[in-house]
This record gives C-alpha cells, sequence and structure tokens, in this order.
C-alpha cells in the first residue's frame, strides 16, 4: 500500500496515511481540511 504524507494545515506536523484511505478519513478535496489528529482531537474539545 502507498502511503501518502501530509503537513497538518494547522501546527505544520507532517503525518502519513495509506492512499486507500485518504478520501474515507478526509472526503474533503481542499488542503485546508487536513489536520492531523492531534489538532483534531483539540478542535472536538473546544466544542
Amino acid at each position: 500500500m502507498d502511503k501518502i504524507w501530509i503537513e497538518c494545515q494547522r501546527c505544520g506536523s507532517v503525518f502519513w496515511v495509506f492512499a486507500d484511505e485518504l478520501n474515507a478519513i478526509y472526503p474533503k478535496s481542499r488542503i485546508d481540511y487536513k489536520i492531523c489528529s492531534a489538532c483534531e482531537e483539540q478542535i472536538k474539545q473546544k466544542k
């Protein structure tokens, strides 16, 4: 399986996802929706 490396658009950390999971995890095609799981958790906790 191919890995795709993504830079978090919020904190700048780099993480990877499997290419076939990209649309499942990140259904948005716009780059500004791509954030790491740590930032995603912070956003959820603020709500």
